[in-house]
């Protein structure tokens, strides 16, 4: 339509073009857009790239984020904590941890400081991978640099102790979570991406209860955190 009316197209046009495909699952209709703004000489802004890597994450092409991500220098485009933390998502749906990782290094070296979603992206690549000490490390130095876990964060790391039958670590996490009265329903940005989806309270306190309980023996301690879920925490 812009076109149409003889304006052509700017990178603020683009972006949010780009922006509004990823958000609605258009993936390939997002990644077209990126890939056409060289030919109409626009050139991408972190915005642009941030979209566009988030559009492979939700196709599962993590090397192609990863490739795009890795391209902004060459175009002099300053990779920032929006660009870094939707390269670390991408490589977290890939069960890339290594490069997660990778990635969240480079993030301190650059003096970028990560956000919750950046943790808990890196988090759940180690969890998928079965770096359960890798996880908890993360965790801890999400404590450390007063960056406040969510629900994801938490069912994350839970989940990568439960995986390695971590149990007394999951349960001590579980009951960390319960005292810090973490929301049990997902908002804004501040909470991990789950497939455009948000677990309702009752799903989400089951998942946490089937995590920490899977592996673990009929104990008073279990009776205890089972008893304060059917009481509402």
């Amino acid at each position: 339509q812009m076109y149409e009316a003889y304006l052509r197209p700017d990178v603020i046009s683009y972006s949010a073009a780009i922006s509004a495909c990823e958000k609605g699952s258009g993936w390939e209709q997002a990644l077209s857009l990126f890939e056409a703004m060289s030919s109409a000489e626009v050139t991408p802004n972190v915005f642009s790239y941030a979209s566009a890597i988030s559009a492979c994450e939700k196709c599962g092409q993590w090397q192609r984020g990863l490739s795009l991500f890795e391209a902004m220098p060459k175009a002099k485009v300053h990779q920032n904590l929006i660009s870094y933390s939707a390269a670390i998502s991408a490589c977290e749906k890939g069960g890339k941890w290594k490069q997660a990782m990778s990635l969240f290094e480079d993030m301190h070296e650059a003096m970028i400081g990560a956000d919750v979603i950046c943790y808990s992206a890196a988090i759940s690549a180690c969890e998928k991978r079965g770096q359960w000490q890798q996880a908890l490390s993360l965790f801890g130095a999400m404590r450390s640099a007063k960056v406040h876990p969510n629900f994801f964060t938490y069912a994350a790391a839970i989940s990568a102790c439960e995986k390695d039958g971590q149990w007394q670590i999951a349960l001590s996490l579980f009951e960390t979570m319960r005292q810090a009265k973490r929301p049990m329903c997902c908002s804004g940005r501040d909470e991990l991406k789950d497939d455009g989806k948000c677990r309702v309270f009752g799903i989400q306190t089951f998942y946490l209860h089937f995590r920490c309980s899977a592996l673990i023996p009929e104990t008073p301690s279990v009776w205890l955190a089972q008893s304060r879920i059917h009481d509402g925490w």
